[in-house]
């Protein structure tokens, strides 16, 4: 029992630092466009597209890691990679450094999610793994919550160069915890074989797959566009951008703790999956009224939804393929993940640029979070990957 509190205690400021160094970016990149000398805003976005891109192709490498070598040594490595990344970046120059140094903490952040909910989901019963991974996603909601609280002051007082180097420090000491307090099952074995090609041909996870990549690109519009639609669309002041965040992230805490929670008590998790992304859908939809209050309950329904994606998909892992290839099936997962966040900025974007409104990215949103839903439908079987 104190292992298996040890490992959820662990696994949960993994999460905290992970995400905080993800969504930081975006409070921190007006700062850093000025101090590096970009002239397009968009080469900013280049830096984050480095990151993904680190994240993408690596996430799979790491899953299968974890199903060989255990997950604990791969999230130390993890945090460590993204300490320095951050460290590093503090002190970039150029956008090149730039680029380079957040690559590295997004090769770092390969190393958390994908072992950490793989190592969980070992830990605990059908009955127990969807809450479970809940609380992992609780530490997600917190990370990226309380930094949009500290973080502009922090660039009040010093600069976003110390942000970077304050968030590189708490991950290295995060990497230190996990060397010393994160346990793993032992009951559990591992025997590292595999079967990546039965995987990567399994209609099942390709399914599952693509739906994770439709909600995945759905999901980054809210975080991207919300703030700046209610500022320049909806009239808020500007004080509603930490306050939208604020709320996505008390949202989260709610239906992290509760949705996941629910689906291991149903026969079909995809039911609430469905439940969950069509949340999205109606989220982005009130968005549309055009009301401060609308939007701000936008932000709570979309952060209802925000906080149970990622568990119920992550809990499929193993239903669907075996507690010991979960590594591998997160990681396979996250490639679709990775395209999704990478092409939702830039379609995205390009639709706000042509329409001359925000309101479409929005409804983009709510479209592609419908349609994420089809292949759910089509998922006529459940089976694990057995080794031989």
């Amino acid at each position: 029992m104190a292992s298996r509190a040890a490992a959820l205690a662990s696994g949960f400021a993994v999460m905290f630092i992970a995400y905080a160094i993800r969504y930081d970016y975006g409070a921190l990149l007006p700062s850093m466009v000025v101090d590096l000398s970009l002239t397009e805003l968009k080469l900013g976005g280049a830096i984050f597209t480095s990151y993904f891109i680190a994240y993408m192709v690596f996430s799979p490498i790491m899953g299968g890691l974890t199903d060989r070598f255990t997950a604990k040594p791969i999230v130390v490595m993890g945090c460590a990679l993204m300490g320095l990344g951050s460290l590093m970046l503090s002190f970039s120059k150029s956008l090149l450094e730039a680029c380079m140094w957040y690559g590295l903490a997004g090769v770092g952040a390969a190393g958390t999610w994908t072992p950490v909910s793989a190592a969980t989901q070992r830990w605990f019963s059908r009955e127990r793994r969807g809450l479970a991974l809940g609380f992992m996603i609780v530490g997600i909601c917190t990370g990226f919550g309380v930094t949009s609280l500290v973080t502009p002051y922090i660039l009040d007082a010093y600069s976003w160069r110390t942000c970077w180097l304050i968030l590189g420090v708490i991950s290295l000491l995060v990497a230190l915890i996990v060397l010393l307090a994160f346990q793993e099952n032992p009951n559990i074995y591992l025997s590292g074989k595999g079967h990546v090609k039965k995987l990567y041909l399994d209609v099942d996870a390709w399914l599952v797959g693509v739906s994770y990549m439709l909600v995945g690109f759905a999901i980054l519009v809210p975080f991207t566009y919300l703030p700046m639609y209610s500022i320049k669309e909806v009239g808020a002041g500007s004080w509603i951008s930490i306050w939208l965040i604020s709320l996505i992230a008390v949202g989260g805490v709610a239906g992290a703790l509760t949705l996941p929670a629910l689906s291991d008590r149903v026969s079909d998790r995809r039911r609430v999956i469905v439940l969950s992304n069509g949340l999205v859908v109606v989220s982005s939809l009130i968005a549309l009224l055009k009301t401060v209050e609308a939007v701000m309950a936008s932000a709570v329904i979309f952060g209802l939804a925000y906080g149970a994606i990622w568990p119920l998909y992550g809990s499929c892992a193993s239903e669907y393929f075996g507690e010991e290839n979960a590594g591998k099936v997160v990681g396979f997962w996250t490639l679709f993940l990775g395209i999704g966040s990478i092409a939702s900025p830039i379609a995205s974007g390009a639709l706000a640029d042509a329409t001359g409104t925000i309101a479409s990215p929005l409804a983009l949103a709510s479209m592609v979070a419908a349609l994420s839903l089809l292949p759910l439908t089509a998922i006529k079987r459940v089976k694990a990957l057995k080794s031989t």
